[in-house]
């Protein structure tokens, strides 16, 4: 029945047509937004601090690196669970145990992306920072630098993408479909002024 509506109004089908056009154009330019991220900034010398928001694996093995070669900086992990004890992230990583005790800063008040940011915002003022570079999955990043405009719109933010395995590509793409529906979501939030 409704196949026949809509043969007796092409009206339905342009419009159908018109927004799968647009909506395969968006995911198009979500990935090369992503794709962007690619060839990341790795020199943090005039940087003041690194900050990982968790997630995906290998986030925080990437923050550590970066701080173990600028070990006068100071890194954040956000987002950590409450339930996790921090010396269980120390047992993970044994042989940066002394940065967990001199300059990593574990922060577990953070439940989502825009929480993370916030955080991360609170880190910044609390050590006086005007630089940091952020570490997350290579996907994340569009929507982190959405958020990161909502609060941060006058300091250096600099970005590390982690690329997650593409060894899987049908579950990279899952990922990055559920992250495009995340992104156009806080897009729109921003545009009508919602917080999530």
């Amino acid at each position: 029945m409704v196949i026949l509506n809509m043969r007796k109004n092409p009206t339905i089908i342009v419009f159908l047509l018109v927004i799968t056009s647009i909506s395969f154009l968006n995911i198009y330019f979500f990935f090369q937004e992503v794709k962007k991220f690619e060839n990341s900034v790795t020199n943090i010398n005039n940087i003041d601090g690194i900050v990982v928001l968790t997630g995906d694996q290998f986030r925080i093995a990437k923050g550590i690196e970066l701080l173990k070669r600028n070990p006068n900086k100071k890194l954040l992990i956000s987002g950590v669970n409450k339930n996790i004890n921090p010396v269980d992230i120390m047992k993970e990583f044994p042989s940066s145990i002394n940065f967990f005790q001199c300059c990593i800063d574990i922060g577990k008040d953070a439940k989502n992306t825009f929480e993370n940011i916030i955080e991360t915002f609170e880190w910044m003022k609390s050590n006086e920072f005007t630089s940091i570079i952020i570490v997350t999955s290579d996907y994340h990043l569009p929507r982190v630098k959405l958020e990161i405009n909502r609060f941060i719109d006058n300091q250096q933010i600099f970005y590390e993408a982690v690329k997650t395995d593409e060894s899987d590509s049908i579950l990279r793409l899952k990922k990055i479909t559920l992250e495009y529906i995340k992104y156009i979501r806080t897009f729109l939030s921003i545009k009508i002024g919602i917080n999530e």
